[in-house]
Order: C-alpha cells, then sequence, then structure tokens
C-alpha cells in the first residue's frame, strides 16, 4: 500500500469515528429522508485530498504572514478533505453555498457517479421536479464535513435565499441537531422593489448552528455612545449615572406572591404593579423584603396590611389607617415632609417615583452594570428597537455594495455577492479572530 492509499484509508477510518461522535452529539434531533440520501452520506469518504499548489505571484507577505492566511480556489468539499488534517481544529465557519435561485443551474459533483471527477456536473434544469433533492443531495456532504472540521465549541453560519431556507434548516437540524440551532438571522440585500406583483424579497438570512450549544459561547457587540445617552445621575448616586427601568415583570411566580399594593410615600396613593388589584400576570420584578428596604429609604418605616383586596398584603406606611382618603391621616403629612427633604438632598434609594414623586415607582438601572456590549438580535438592526426593519443595509451592508467591493478587487462582476460588512458582523458575534 502506497502513502497516498494509507491517507486515504486512515481518512475513511477517522471520518467513521467523527460520524458516531456527531450522532452522540445530535441524537434525537430531525432526520429527513429523500431520493439518494444514502449516496449522498458516503460522499465524504470517497473523496480523495488533493496536493496543494503555491501560486508564489499571488502570495502576499513573507513566510509567517503565510501561515496566517489561506486562499484555496477549487471545489470546498475537496478543499475540506484536504485539509482534514485541521479537523477539529476551526472556531468560525462563514459560507455562502450555491443558491437554488428558480433557474437552471449546475454542480460540479457526480452525485451518483464519481465524487472525484473535477469536471462541471450535469445541468439541472428550472424546470427539473428533483431540483430542490439534488440541490440537497449536493449539501449533505459539505455540511457533514464543515461540522467535522468545527472545534466541539465550534460555530457555522451560512447564508441562504428563502428558497432553500426550509430545507438547508432541516438539513442542518439533522447534521448539527435541532438543539444547537442559535439564529435564523435577517440581513437586508436590497431596498424595496415596488414594480412586483406580491412581495418584494428585501431580505437573506444566516442560519447560525453551533457543534455543540452548551459549551459555545458568542459575543456581545459594541455598544455605541448613542446606548448610553438616557443615563444621567441628576442626584449625585455614588453608584453613578443611572437610567429608570422598570419595576414590574411579567409572571415571575405561579401563586402570584409578588401581586401587591406598595404605599408612595409623598401622595399616600396605592399602587399595584398592574392597573389595580384585579390585574393579573405583572408582578413586582424584586423581592419583597428588599421593595420595603427601598420604600423606608425615603424616611417611614413601612409594614405588611392585609388590605383586603383579593391579593398579598400590602407594604404601607406603618400606623397609616386612612387608605381611602390619605390626605386626611395625619402620618402622610410626616411621610411627605421626610420624602421631598431625601428628594433635595440627593443620592435617592434605588426605588424612585417619577414625577417628583407624585407617578408611579421606577427600579435605578446603574451603568456599571451594563454588559460591556449589547445582545444581538435576529434582525440584526443597529436599534435596539425591535420593530425596526430587518438589519438596514447601511448597516449590513446589501448585494450592490458586494458587487462594487469585488469589482474593485478583481475588475470582474458576479452575481449574488456577500457585503464585507455582513462577514464582519458574523466575525465579531460568533468568533475571537482577526478578518484579514
Amino acid at each position: 500500500m502506497n502513502k497516498e492509499q494509507e491517507l486515504i484509508s486512515s481518512l475513511r477510518e477517522r471520518v467513521e469515528e467523527l460520524e458516531n461522535e456527531r450522532e452522540e452529539f445530535t441524537q434525537g434531533g430531525i432526520k429527513i429522508l429523500f431520493s439518494g440520501k444514502a449516496n449522498a452520506q458516503q460522499v465524504v469518504r470517497k473523496v480523495k485530498p488533493r496536493t496543494l499548489k503555491e501560486i508564489s505571484e499571488l502570495s502576499i507577505g513573507g513566510e509567517e504572514e503565510k501561515t496566517k492566511n489561506l486562499v484555496i480556489e477549487g471545489d470546498n468539499l475537496m478543499s475540506m478533505v484536504t485539509l482534514y488534517q485541521y479537523h477539529g481544529k476551526i472556531d468560525l465557519i462563514i459560507t455562502d453555498p450555491p443558491y437554488n435561485t428558480g433557474k437552471d443551474f449546475r454542480f460540479n459533483d457526480r452525485w451518483e457517479k464519481d465524487p472525484n471527477d473535477e469536471g462541471i456536473g450535469d445541468l439541472v434544469k428550472a424546470d427539473d421536479s428533483s431540483r430542490h433533492t439534488k440541490w440537497m443531495k449536493f449539501m449533505l456532504p459539505r455540511l457533514q464535513m464543515m461540522w467535522k472540521m468545527l472545534k466541539p465549541n465550534g460555530i457555522l453560519t451560512i447564508c441562504i435565499d428563502y428558497r432553500e431556507l426550509v430545507r438547508l434548516t432541516q438539513l442542518l437540524d439533522e447534521v448539527f441537531g435541532e438543539r444547537n440551532r442559535i439564529a435564523i438571522i435577517n440581513w437586508q440585500k436590497a431596498t424595496v422593489n415596488s414594480m412586483v406583483k406580491h412581495v418584494s424579497v428585501c431580505v437573506e438570512y444566516v442560519l447560525v448552528y453551533a457543534k455543540n450549544k452548551e459549551s459555545s459561547e458568542t459575543n456581545l457587540l459594541p455598544k455605541s455612545d448613542e446606548d448610553f445617552n438616557d443615563y444621567g445621575n441628576t442626584d449625585n448616586d455614588p453608584l453613578g449615572s443611572w437610567v429608570v427601568g422598570d419595576p414590574t415583570a411579567k409572571d415571575l411566580t405561579s401563586n402570584n406572591k409578588n401581586i401587591y399594593a406598595i404605599q408612595n410615600p409623598f401622595t399616600g396613593e396605592l399602587i399595584y404593579p398592574g392597573k389595580n388589584a384585579t390585574s393579573q400576570g405583572t408582578d413586582w420584578r424584586n423581592t419583597k423584603t428588599n421593595m420595603k428596604k427601598w420604600l423606608e429609604e425615603w424616611g417611614m418605616e413601612y409594614e405588611e396590611s392585609d388590605l383586603k383586596d383579593g391579593v398579598f398584603p400590602a407594604l404601607v406606611i406603618k400606623g397609616f389607617k386612612n387608605f381611602s382618603n390619605p390626605q386626611q391621616d395625619p402620618l402622610l403629612k410626616i411621610s411627605q415632609e421626610k420624602a421631598q427633604k431625601k428628594l433635595k438632598e440627593g443620592n435617592w434609594p434605588k426605588l424612585v417615583f417619577s414625577k417628583q414623586g407624585l407617578g408611579r415607582p421606577g427600579i435605578k438601572r446603574y451603568l456599571k452594570d451594563v454588559k460591556e456590549g449589547k445582545v444581538t438580535t435576529d434582525y440584526w438592526n443597529d436599534e435596539e428597537d425591535l420593530t425596526s426593519i430587518p438589519l438596514d443595509s447601511e448597516f449590513g451592508g446589501s448585494s450592490m455594495t458586494a458587487t462594487y467591493e469585488l469589482r474593485e478587487r478583481t475588475n470582474e462582476r458576479f452575481v449574488g455577492v456577500k457585503p464585507l460588512k455582513l462577514f464582519e458582523r458574523e466575525r465579531d458575534k460568533f468568533s475571537n479572530f482577526e478578518l484579514r
């Protein structure tokens, strides 16, 4: 047996081992059936590694620089097999596979024949009833190989449009396991076309899967100065700048123990987490112990009192009696004087009241406790407002921008190119390496 045969034999054995390992990661996931799947699952075992030939005139930098980046021209499946020495060592794979765009297409896979034939494959006509199946047979071995190349905590991001979104998601659910799906992200590839009959297609998708979601980590995105515009320190709080947050939450407890009234130290008004005592589904976010502590920091001692309002005992000023007409209770004047004094002194309690004490309560959220970055959304919009449109082209790039970017570098025009901003965004979110 020569060296090449030994390498191929060793590769096949290792592929089988990793396939068993993959089953452990993804057991219990989606399983789909389609014509020719069994053969597609075996393709990786049949592809032979190639010998890489360096083109010196296209190389940049010294020997050390060359080791940091590698550009390979060739079929991606053959390339991954050739780079199999790096299996299990890849942090992030960003891939933009050939799309089934509804027109004639041709892939260079000889699915039912020799997968090592580097000639172009058969033409798949637009009216071919099995076009989706053929696309899936093309994709399956590549997804299998990508899974093998990733580190145990590695992540795959893969671009796709609406035509094969569902089928690619099913394939990824099977290969990576549905539980390892991180996100389906929208990005705006074009502006609205008002000439179409039904719906203008403006977005494509990025499917994000982890090899093992439990051990994978994603990065926070950088915050801009605008993210901190609402923070201030009007009361000279020694803990620094803060913003008012909502003191309520939806259904924190099953027994509604956090639904009760608190008494405003400025007005004597009874305030519930919802609109009134009968409002269900909204609780106070913080513990009753903390709420009592923060109320007392306005100057008066508080106690629990059953107001017979159908919810848990309220937190009220100790000794307060006239809840129906608080202005007539002598304790209110004392409470108001102490609360107003605290308001003028500054360094207010964590539980604050809007409108100089006349409104509803809020909770101080300190800037020092805010994460250094912000969590991204599947809209990938630069704003945190989730009602905005998907990843706007100024922020995430567009297909037209990408076409110009590539033309500047190669003097060639390509269709369906992805913008550098999109790949940079994926890199920043899902890995820590430098994109060169």
